[in-house]
């Protein structure tokens, strides 16, 4: 539970046993690599979910997105795509669990007082939870009532947006008697109020 997985995806769950995250390469819906969750001892008023948070959820207060989802699964009415903020949520309907690949999409109007945003893809409502292996591909959050479907982002926009999990430094010192020796530093976070940070020279 609370566990991050690829590309900042979240796990959730009401009974922290028996939910595996794994990367699945063998028959993605595109690209080179999906999303597998296998549930297994599954409780029977039990739920679980991966879900994203959206970082800049304020400035879609008042306005409707949309999420799509390319889903697979064997397992019917057990997987489903929900929109939510700290207000209320929707929901897509549930895989029919015919062993294809599937868009489950929804739409919602985020409320004016939302501290929050996410999409979820899982079984969100407690009983909901099943043992199985469930496929997630293709995830796309758009503004507007209509989905869209998964569009790759360039891999140059990716790595600029990627720049707000880090600072970047532009000092550069030379070692005085080493003109091609750089800087290494490392620093930690040892509490709320603590923090260490050693360069070496």
């Amino acid at each position: 539970n609370t566990s991050y997985t690829a590309d900042r995806w979240k796990v959730s769950t009401n009974e922290a046993a028996g939910v595996t995250v794994t990367k699945f390469t063998a028959s993605p819906d595109t690209g080179l690599a999906c999303m597998k969750v296998t549930v297994a001892s599954a409780g029977a008023t039990k739920s679980w979910a991966v879900y994203q948070l959206v970082e800049n959820y304020a400035d879609y207060r008042g306005k409707t997105v949309s999420a799509s989802v390319r889903v697979y699964t064997t397992v019917a009415s057990a997987i489903r795509v929900d929109l939510a903020d700290n207000v209320s949520s929707a929901a897509s309907s549930y895989h029919t669990g015919d062993g294809t690949w599937q868009t489950q999409t929804v739409a919602y109007t985020v409320n004016t007082a939302a501290t929050q945003l996410y999409v979820a893809v899982g079984m969100s409502v407690a009983g909901d939870k099943r043992d199985g292996d469930y496929y997630f591909d293709g995830a796309m959050l758009a503004i507007g009532s209509t989905a869209l479907t998964f569009i790759p982002t360039d891999s140059t926009l990716e790595l600029a947006q990627c720049q707000r999990y880090y600072e970047k430094s532009n000092i550069v010192t030379v070692h005085p008697s080493d003109p091609d020796y750089l800087p290494v530093s490392i620093g930690a976070v040892y509490g709320a109020t603590s923090v260490r940070y050693n360069s070496n020279y």
